[in-house]
């Protein structure tokens, strides 16, 4: 199994974000110009005016799009790294029960919080010298990320989503290459 590339998925989770969120705002500022200039009366001769701003709608949600399935990939490799060990779920498990309605509410705390847990247990089972795992901040990713539905907190709670994402998503990158590098180095005795 070849080691993750930390420059490609934070690279990609990062960059996408940032790319996604600029272009929602840019869309959305462009919408509320548009209203504001228009005194909220548009005919149809102004419709082609709403192209670009709905053009760049449609790029944040594509960037945002791509930055959540390169996370679902790294969540993906995550779970796939401990297998021999006695893990909780299967990779696949563990990154489709996530697209479950209202049930991905309950399975986002197995798939990071209960990650965290069988990694540390792997870790420890295994005799690895490497450094455990922060239980309580992979327990905290999916409460912030269910406090985001909260009115006026979801603001708050959609920037620390992001913040605490990209700390867990380089954790697990540094365990998964960790695990290969203990794994390259047993094969060969």
């Amino acid at each position: 199994m070849p080691k993750l590339s930390k420059k490609l998925y934070l690279g990609l989770i990062i960059g996408a974000y940032a790319a996604g969120m600029a272009c929602l705002i840019t869309g959305v500022i462009m919408i509320a110009v548009l209203a504001v200039t228009k005194g909220g009366k548009f005919t149809i001769a102004d419709m082609g005016l709403f192209v670009p701003c709905i053009l760049f709608l449609l790029l944040g949600m594509a960037a945002s799009i791509i930055a959540g399935v390169c996370g679902y990939v790294l969540l993906y490799k995550a779970w796939q790294a401990i297998q021999d060990g006695q893990p909780r779920t299967t990779p696949g498990k563990a990154v489709g029960f996530l697209f479950i309605p209202f049930f991905n509410f309950y399975w986002m705390f197995i798939a990071y919080w209960g990650w965290a847990k069988d990694c540390n247990a792997y870790i420890s089972s295994k005799g690895l010298s490497l450094t455990p795992l922060p239980e309580k901040l992979y327990l905290a990713y999916p409460i912030i990320l269910l406090c985001g539905g909260i009115p006026y907190a979801g603001s708050v709670a959609a920037l620390a989503v992001i913040v605490v994402f990209i700390i867990i998503s380089n954790q697990m990158i540094d365990t998964v290459n960790g695990i290969y590098d203990v794994r390259m180095i047993t094969s060969q005795f």
